[in-house]
């Protein structure tokens, strides 16, 4: 098997990863804004964290590189766009988190908080591991620029 194909499987199986991350993040939201506490429905959630640490590292090398190249903010305008209304919501969130923790700390409300920022990064997993690989099909000739 060549480097290439194990690099489109790779950033396949990466970007599913973050839309299986996404699904699970909004299924803990909903149910926690609905005050139960997922927590309690799903006990493995220390998996889940270790997944967002495994999407997110790839991100992190890049940030941190001498030139990185901007992969994210060449995402579509429609993409960006989500990640911003993402970023004001887990925003809002993490105020309104603050100000209602301080009568009323539960499960659920805790939950709201985490997930919410859970949302927010496995769509940045998501749409980074999507520009990537349309970027290798393109240099591949696959898609048009």
């Amino acid at each position: 098997m060549s480097a290439r194909r194990w690099y489109y499987g790779l950033l396949v199986g990466l970007l599913g990863a973050a839309l299986i991350g996404i699904a699970i993040s909004l299924w803990a939201h909903v149910v926690s804004l609905l005050g139960i506490d997922p927590g309690a429905h799903f006990r493995g959630f220390w998996v889940f964290q270790l997944l967002l640490f495994v999407l997110m590292l790839p991100i992190a090398i890049e940030l941190f590189r001498r030139q990185p190249d901007g992969g994210i903010l060449r995402s579509p305008r429609w993409m960006r766009r989500i990640l911003f209304a993402l970023l004001l919501y887990y925003g809002i969130n993490f105020y309104v988190f603050l100000y209602w923790s301080s009568n009323h700390l539960s499960a659920a409300v805790t939950w709201r908080m985490f997930s919410a920022g859970w949302l927010l990064l496995f769509t940045v997993a998501a749409v980074y591991y999507r520009v990537r690989w349309v970027e290798l099909r393109q240099q591949d000739g696959i898609l048009g620029k």
